[in-house]
């Protein structure tokens, strides 16, 4: 990773959960100066009972917002999964891989991993 571009800020990662249509990766980290750190914002769906049988009822009820072009997005592949926290656990590592895969702006500069 092009980690020295970082010019000894650090890497917040936020994960959430959100009604969406699947796990989106932000392309661009927000920026808190005062701390010197570049967030970067992850949003994981939660089922429904439909969607998995470890699904939550209550997510019917919530407000729903699609991912667009402003994010990397993932299938969440619920089928893969026997609980809610493997689930979620397991889709926030596919999510941190595709961030740094794909590369995250902070600061003007693509931070990703290098081969």
């Amino acid at each position: 990773m092009n980690s020295l571009d970082l010019n000894g800020w650090r890497i917040l990662i936020m994960i959430n959960s959100r009604a969406t249509n699947g796990i989106g990766v932000f392309k661009r980290s927000m920026r808190y100066p005062s701390d010197k750190e570049y967030v970067i914002s992850i949003s994981i769906c939660i089922p429904d009972k439909n969607q998995a049988p470890y699904g939550l009822r209550e997510v019917k009820e919530s407000f729903f917002k699609p991912l667009n072009e402003n994010f990397f997005i993932l299938d969440p592949e619920f089928e893969n999964y026997e609980s809610l926290y493997s689930y979620i656990f397991e889709s926030a590592k596919r999510a941190i891989g595709l961030a740094f895969t794909k590369g995250i702006v902070c600061g003007g500069k693509r931070i990703k991993l290098q081969n």
